[in-house]
């Protein structure tokens, strides 16, 4: 696991360059930006929950690795009961 301290002192100061570098170019660089533009203190916190935040890759990867779709099972219909 690599040191998060970097990108955490990178947040103070740049928040979208931070989350630019945890992420790589996404939606959530977009929101960083924005939320940058509208107020500093906003995209810091923004900033800091998304390199804190390592749970949506854990559960990518073994989604993944399991081959089924998350929430598959949720969304599958029942069998509809057969009356004698």
């Amino acid at each position: 696991m690599k040191s998060k301290v970097p990108l955490i002192i990178l947040c103070l100061f740049f928040p979208f360059i931070a989350v630019l570098i945890h992420d790589g170019p996404s939606k959530k660089v977009l929101w960083a930006a924005v939320l940058q533009l509208l107020g500093h203190i906003p995209a810091v916190i923004y900033g800091i929950s998304q390199v804190l935040n390592d749970l949506t890759p854990s559960l990518a990867a073994r989604s993944a690795s399991s081959g089924v779709r998350p929430g598959w099972q949720a969304t599958r219909r029942a069998r509809p009961l057969r009356v004698a």
